[in-house]
C-alpha cells in the first residue's frame, strides 16, 4: 500500500508520494544558487524548510523550478553505479572536472548569487565550491544523480555526460583488476605496507596503514599518478612477496643429491605424472609411508 505524504513540501510540488529524488534536487538546487539558504543546518529532510524557502522567497518560481524536474532524465541512465565509494569517488572527481572546463548558465527560476554579476558562472564556483556542505547530507549515487538533476542543462547533454564518465568507469575498473592478486589477503597487504615503507618512506608518512584492498587502491590512486608507475610497483611486491614466500619455504626443507637407477627414475617420473605431484613429493610420501609400515626395507632387499 502506497504512502501519501500530506507535509508542508507535498502542497507545494504538489507530489504525495516519497520522493527523495525532488527532494534532493530542490535542496540542492537552492543550496548553490540562493545565498541565504541555509543548508549548513537543514538538509534535504528539512521538507518543512524546503517547503518554507519556497512559499516565501517570492523571486524563486517554485512552480517552474519543480516543473523542471517531471522530465529529469530516466533513472535507468544511473544503474551503473554502485554501492561503492571509490566508484563514487571516481565519478565525483570526473564530475568536476567536466563541468569545471565549461560554463553553465544558472537556473533562471532562482535569483542570482550575490558572488556573481554575471547569469553565467562555471560550475565549479556554483556546485564544487560548496561540497563539503553538500556532502554532508548527500553521499555516493544520491550526490550524483542530485547534481546531475540540478544543471542547467539540456537532457540530451546530461546523457552525454554521464555515458562518457561511465565510459571511463569502465575503464578503470578494468584496470582495478590489477588489484585482485591481493584478494583482501591481510598478510599480502601487511607485506605490502611494510615494502612501500622501505622504498618510498615518504610515500607512506603521511598516509594510515593499509588493512584492506579498498585502502590498497586509494593509497596507489593518490601518490602514484601514472598507471605505468601503479603497475611497475605492483608488479615489483608481487616479485618480493614470491621470493619472500620461497624463502620461508626453503627453510623447511633441505637439498639431497642421490644417485638411482634408470628404471627407477623412469618409474618415479611415471608416478609424479599419474599422481599429478612433483618428484620430490613422491619420494617423501614414500618415506612416510614406509615408517609408518616399520617395515624393515633392508629384508626386501636380499
Amino acid at each position: 500500500m502506497a504512502i501519501h505524504i500530506t507535509d508542508s513540501l507535498s502542497q507545494v510540488t504538489g507530489c504525495t508520494k516519497d520522493n527523495p529524488r525532488l527532494d534532493n534536487y530542490l535542496w540542492l538546487s537552492l543550496t548553490v544558487q540562493l545565498d541565504y539558504f541555509d543548508a549548513e543546518n537543514h538538509g534535504p529532510q528539512d521538507r518543512d524548510y524546503i517547503a518554507t524557502t519556497l512559499k516565501n522567497n517570492k523571486f524563486v518560481k517554485h512552480k517552474e523550478l519543480i516543473n523542471a524536474h517531471h522530465s529529469s532524465i530516466p533513472l535507468t541512465n544511473f544503474n551503473w553505479i554502485k554501492n561503492n565509494p571509490y566508484q563514487w569517488d571516481y565519478i565525483h572527481e570526473n564530475l568536476k572536472t567536466e563541468l569545471t572546463l565549461s560554463l553553465i548558465p544558472l537556473n533562471p527560476h532562482i535569483p542570482t548569487p550575490s558572488n556573481t554579476n554575471n547569469k553565467i558562472i562555471s560550475h565549479q564556483q556554483l556546485i564544487f565550491s560548496k561540497t563539503q556542505t553538500i556532502t554532508t547530507y548527500l553521499h555516493g549515487k544520491d550526490y550524483v544523480i542530485a547534481t546531475i538533476d540540478a544543471i542547467n542543462i539540456s537532457n540530451t547533454d546530461k546523457i552525454d555526460l554521464i555515458n562518457k564518465i561511465e565510459r571511463k568507469w569502465n575503464d578503470e575498473a578494468k584496470w582495478l583488476q590489477i588489484f585482485n592478486w591481493f584478494d583482501d589477503d591481510r598478510k599480502r597487504i601487511s607485506y605490502t605496507w611494510d615494502w612501500m615503507s622501505n622504498k618510498y618512506p615518504e610515500r607512506t608518512a603521511t598516509s594510515k596503514i593499509l588493512s584492506n584492498i579498498e585502502d590498497l587502491k586509494y593509497f596507489f590512486k593518490n601518490n602514484f599518478i601514472s598507471r605505468l608507475e601503479r603497475e611497475a610497483i605492483i608488479e615489483k611486491i608481487k616479485k618480493a612477496w614470491n621470493q619472500s614466500e620461497q624463502r620461508r619455504k626453503n627453510t623447511d626443507t633441505s637439498q639431497l643429491n642421490v644417485v638411482i637407477s634408470k628404471k627407477s627414475k623412469e618409474s618415479l617420473d611415471l608416478l609424479a605424472k599419474t599422481q599429478g605431484i612433483s618428484r620430490n613429493k613422491i619420494i617423501e610420501n614414500l618415506i612416510e609411508n614406509e615408517l609408518k609400515k616399520q617395515s624393515s626395507i633392508a629384508g626386501k632387499l636380499h
